[in-house]
């Protein structure tokens, strides 16, 4: 199994960062293009949503991203790790995407493509961290 680690600040800046990640461990590890689009996208969702709501403050906190490739199973295993504020994304109510747009609450649209581009997600809050962990096959 190979295992990778990021650790980003929370400022919208170290998005380019996780991007360069990506890709660096994405030609690492001859992960098929649609799967590095698909993390990408799941990420950036998760790590704006962090900074732009998990922190009451204006310190500087760290958000840490495990990545797991069990290559054998074709399986990717992704944990994001912060220190913000409690927030289970599982207990969220789905987003009904039949009502028109305008009448829609705000958010939750993120959560729904994380778990449809996903085999599992689990939540768990431990020493005052969420801890987001996500299964992708690939």
């Amino acid at each position: 199994m190979n295992k990778k680690e990021i650790k980003l600040r929370n400022n919208l800046s170290e998005l380019d960062t996780l991007k360069d990640f990506l890709d660096g461990i994405s030609a690492e590890w001859q992960l098929p293009v649609k799967t590095t689009f698909e993390l990408n996208l799941i990420l950036e969702e998760i790590v704006v949503n962090i900074i732009s709501y998990g922190y009451n403050d204006k310190h500087s906190h760290e958000i840490i991203i495990i990545f797991e490739n069990e290559a054998a199973n074709k399986m990717l295993t992704f944990t994001v790790i912060d220190d913000g504020i409690e927030f289970n994304p599982l207990k969220k109510a789905p987003v009904d995407i039949t009502m028109p747009v305008e009448e829609r609450q705000i958010g939750g649209l993120g959560i729904q493509l994380m778990n449809n581009l996903t085999q599992s997600v689990t939540y768990t809050r431990n020493s005052n961290k969420n801890i987001l962990k996500m299964t992708k096959t690939f």
